[in-house]
């Protein structure tokens, strides 16, 4: 209709919608306003999170992986999230990995895109992780594992 324009637009992911209705014949981004609406409600009032969910079993690539690793002398916790690996600094979440078809690769964060590789030594045990050339060890520093850099004096 001449001189009107609507958007209706809905974030099934955040249960979110918007409904703009506008004066005007021409040049009014009725997209671009719907979406800086959803993004403004969101800044203003955040989705809820997923309800927690246990995790019932662990995918058998990431059960040598859970617990304490260290980047250097910086600890990460590392859980399982259903099939996911989370790596977390200070209870903040700062890598995520998928585990599918036997391979640990990074969906999220820094390491997005990355294959986390589990490092074993010759009796089976977990050495260490390795995912893009960073090092993580159980302890900080640990002798015997490859430290890219060296470790340091003192």
């Amino acid at each position: 209709m001449p001189g009107f324009h609507a958007i209706l637009l809905v974030d099934r992911l955040r249960d979110n919608g918007v409904v703009g209705l506008v004066n005007g014949t021409s040049g009014v981004p009725v997209a671009a306003f719907g979406a800086s609406l959803l993004d403004e409600l969101e800044k203003w009032e955040p989705a809820l999170p997923p309800v927690w969910q246990p995790t019932e079993t662990v995918p058998p690539e990431l059960v040598d992986v859970l617990g304490v690793w260290h980047w250097g002398a910086t600890p990460h916790v590392f859980t399982c999230e259903g099939a996911d690996l989370v790596a977390r600094r200070r209870s903040v979440e700062v890598w995520r990995f998928a585990a599918t078809d036997g391979r640990i690769v990074g969906s999220a964060g820094y390491h997005a895109g990355e294959e986390l590789r589990v490092v074993r030594r010759e009796d089976g045990s977990v050495s260490h992780l390795d995912v893009g050339t960073f090092i993580l060890t159980r302890e900080p520093y640990e002798a015997g594992v490859p430290i890219p850099g060296g470790r340091p004096l003192g």
